[in-house]
């Protein structure tokens, strides 16, 4: 179910003769939240007027809304309907408010009987007053959470890292061919080398025992 907004705000316009006065509109818009609303005000509003104040965001109880192509007037209509209880089998009494475009109240009452005509329930058309509402704007997903979705959404189609058969690939690609021998011979040089300076130890003590009985 739709929850409806009723979003007034106040911008400057420029007249004919150059100058500017101050207007103010209204407008209705199906949003999530007061936060969404008003985020939408800007973004809808933002875009035409740079230089305009919000002056009421505040739920508008609507239950269903009418639009005509043609028609671009806004009318609020109270429906009391009369229903039977099944249990008890007593009347009950309900108000509707339906939000209907027109160019006349004649149009409007139109609307209105027309959605009824198929009603089973009694229904008096109470009361149908021109709004000052200028725009009605259907819910629509803002731009940035569907990129946020989108970022959300990212998922990495590479291969699992609980895969064995990646995993032992991988580890075989970042070893180096022929490692193993070139350790050996890395080990045997190293072993060659510390034997030839053991051995050159061995001769220079003696001869510096000798230079010292000299």
């Amino acid at each position: 179910m739709s929850t409806w907004f009723e979003c007034k705000f106040k911008y400057h316009r420029e007249d004919a003769d150059g100058g500017y006065n101050a207007v103010t509109e209204t407008y209705l818009i199906d949003a999530v939240s007061f936060t969404d609303a008003e985020a939408r005000v800007y973004d809808e509003i933002g875009s035409n007027y740079k230089d305009f104040i919000l002056l009421k965001v505040s739920k508008y109880r609507v239950h269903e809304l009418v639009f005509r192509e043609d028609a671009f007037t806004w009318y609020k209509c109270k429906v009391s309907m009369v229903t039977v209880d099944e249990q008890s089998g007593k009347e009950k009494k309900s108000n509707q408010i339906i939000l209907v475009s027109g160019n006349n109240v004649k149009e409007a009452y139109d609307h209105v009987e027309e959605i009824f005509a198929t009603s089973v329930s009694d229904y008096t058309i109470m009361d149908i007053v021109t709004t000052n509402i200028v725009e009605v704007l259907p819910y629509y997903e803002r731009e940035e959470n569907k990129q946020e979705e989108e970022e959300d959404n990212d998922v990495y189609e590479g291969p699992s890292f609980q895969d064995d058969e990646y995993l032992e690939r991988e580890v075989v690609t970042n070893v180096p061919e022929n490692s193993t021998e070139e350790e050996e011979k890395a080990e045997e040089e190293i072993a060659v080398n510390n034997q030839a300076a053991e051995e050159e130890t061995q001769q220079e003590e003696p001869e510096a025992e000798e230079e010292k009985a000299e």
